[in-house]
């Protein structure tokens, strides 16, 4: 039997402390490197938890055998805690985004020589605010950036520019540091599969266009590129205007393609109940030691849906986990691999 468990610990500090809640929902997404969590609490709790304190979902089952049993699901700061009453129920509600907040939200100036990797450059940026990152696998296979400044301002905009052109995507991980990963992840190593009739609740497939364009221009300094979607037969334009001086034509073309790729395609979402593997696939690992458990981004999982005409290995594009007395359950977004890999 897996439990939810939320703890919380004062801002700059480590002792965490459980707290109740009614309900929790976590959205993690490849685009978005900050996991986002919604919590209701009762009343009782609203003195335990602040703004800017540090929130961790832990997710407990009998057969998790690292981290006692008690394996971390997300870690978010608080940005938001806010007192309801109406005529049936008073409530709190609380909202937090990954540690990594804190970069896209300041503004500050810096800048780095000697031509750093991407990593060393995300890794420093990162500590100046309590937590780092990590090249995903290991060891750091980024590039060297030849000049990498910011004034006054965030340097997000830049690092995913920078990242997006050497074909990277940013993640949180479960415990708040950042993984910098070119490759998505074999979930089916660990067991995971989505089936309809067995694991898959419901089904939800979305055809967007309103992200996509006919026509993708990159440009940078004194050179540019562009590719042409052909299926959107419409004279849509995109144009991405990089500050990156020492950008060359193949990495311009790479981004251009890479824009269109993610536009065009279409995805279809499932719900599950729970928020990764079942207890018999958990205990059938042994030790769960480096080993994932949860639906994550970034996870290439073997889809079978015969009623939608699916039958391939797709993309977790994202996760939605939620949990209250009625039950948890996981929403997981899909999208061909081919959106974010060639």
């Amino acid at each position: 039997m897996s439990k939810i468990i939320v703890k919380v610990a004062k801002a700059g500090t480590a002792d965490f402390k459980e707290l109740l809640w009614e309900s929790v929902t976590i959205n993690k997404s490849l685009d978005d490197i900050c996991h986002s969590m919604e919590l209701t609490l009762p009343v009782s709790q609203r003195d335990k938890i602040h703004k800017h304190d540090v929130v961790r979902v832990y997710y407990q089952n009998k057969y998790i055998t690292d981290h006692e049993g008690l394996r971390p699901v997300t870690t978010v700061l608080v940005d938001e805690r806010k007192d309801s009453i109406d005529s049936s129920q008073k409530r709190v509600t609380v909202l937090g985004r990954s540690p990594a907040r804190d970069i896209i939200d300041s503004a500050w100036t810096g800048m780095f020589g000697s031509s750093p990797t991407l990593l060393d450059i995300v890794k420093s940026i990162a500590e100046k605010f309590g937590f780092t990152a990590y090249h995903m696998p290991k060891p750091d296979r980024s590039q060297p950036v030849a000049k990498f400044s910011f004034t006054d301002e965030s340097p997000w905009t830049k690092l995913v520019n920078e990242a997006e052109n050497q074909g990277y995507v940013f993640t949180s991980s479960q415990v708040g540091d950042v993984y910098l990963t070119k490759l998505p992840r074999k979930a089916e190593d660990w067991g995971f599969r989505l089936t309809e009739g067995m694991n898959i609740t419901s089904i939800e497939r979305c055809e967007n266009g309103a992200e996509q364009f006919h026509e993708y221009i990159v440009r940078g300094k004194n050179k540019e590129a562009s590719c042409i979607d052909s299926t959107c037969n419409s004279n849509r334009v995109l144009t991405i205007s990089l500050t990156d001086m020492f950008i060359d034509e193949e990495k311009l073309r790479m981004r251009a393609k890479t824009e269109m790729r993610r536009r065009k395609e279409n995805t279809v979402s499932v719900t599950v109940s729970g928020w990764g593997l079942s207890d018999a696939q958990i205990a059938h690992l042994g030790d769960t030691y480096h080993k994932e458990i949860f639906y994550e981004p970034n996870f290439l999982i073997p889809v079978k849906i015969p009623s939608a005409g699916i039958n391939a290995t797709l993309l977790t594009k994202s996760v939605e986990y939620t949990a209250s007395n009625t039950g948890i359950a996981a929403t997981v977004e899909l999208i061909n691999k081919e959106a974010y890999y060639e």
